[in-house]
């Protein structure tokens, strides 16, 4: 038996584990109160029928016995029914308190609904208002920022044209600076050139009156022979006029020289 009893105990702890947990229902206080005072009324109606039925005894006892018999269940009926009543003020004192816990977890319950409510409420209205202030703060930040910006640009255009401003003068002096060297080299070369072909023409000048020297002297030489010739056929004919044509000769070979001195001039 013991041996049955324990695999009893061992299916059945087995068939526990092995079932999926169920989640009982909660009872309320009220209810267990009015179910002890059910119990109680119970208890008080059948001990009440039982001192009833023991009087009932008692009058109808036919010996002294008999009714102390009775009497004797009278006084334990009494004795049960006075605690049976006691059970049943403690049940109805209990059924008050209950109703009281119940009506009271109700309201706290009914409160925590209504604050849970009342929380989710804020939640949404937390979140509009905070969309709402996003959004503002990011229009306002947008405009702020915005703002920022255009300085920011202004300034770096301003800066940038600063630079290109200071950039134009440098390259505008460089230019001129290398213009006026430009200049400056061309007057030079255009000297040096000038020079050269005043050399050049110096050159060609002095090689020109070289020349024309060259060509008086032979000229010179050959009009005075030309003059010697006439002059010592004449002198040849006129014995007596050799020194006039000599003189004659070197006049006119003077007068010849100085011509073409002018002509070269």
């Amino acid at each position: 038996m013991a041996v049955a009893g324990v695999k009893r105990k061992v299916v059945s702890f087995s068939s526990r584990v092995a079932s999926t947990p169920v989640r009982r229902r909660m009872v309320s206080a009220t209810t267990k109160a009015k179910t002890s005072l059910s119990q109680a009324l119970r208890e008080l109606s059948k001990h009440a029928k039982a001192l009833s039925t023991a009087r009932k005894r008692v009058a109808a006892a036919k010996s002294k016995q008999a009714a102390s018999a009775a009497k004797s269940v009278i006084r334990k009926s009494t004795t049960r029914l006075s605690a049976a009543k006691k059970l049943v003020l403690k049940a109805k004192q209990d059924l008050v308190k209950a109703q009281a816990f119940d009506d009271a977890k109700a309201k706290v319950a009914e409160q925590a609904k209504a604050v849970a409510t009342y929380k989710n409420t804020l939640r949404k209205k937390a979140r509009q208002d905070l969309r709402k202030a996003l959004r503002k703060f990011e229009s306002s930040w947008t405009r702020k920022r915005a703002k920022d910006d255009a300085k920011k640009l202004a300034a770096k255009l301003r800066k940038e044209a600063k630079k290109a401003a200071l950039a134009k003068r440098k390259a505008e002096a460089k230019a001129k600076i290398a213009a006026r060297k430009l200049a400056a080299k061309a007057r030079a070369e255009e000297r040096k050139a000038a020079s050269k072909a005043r050399r050049r023409a110096r050159a060609a000048a002095a090689r020109a009156r070289k020349a024309a020297k060259r060509e008086a002297r032979e000229v010179e030489r050959q009009a005075s022979r030309r003059v010697a010739k006439k002059a010592a056929r004449k002198a040849k004919k006129n014995k007596a006029g050799k020194k006039a044509a000599g003189k004659t000769a070197k006049q006119a070979a003077k007068k010849t020289a100085k011509k073409n001195r002018g002509k070269k001039k």
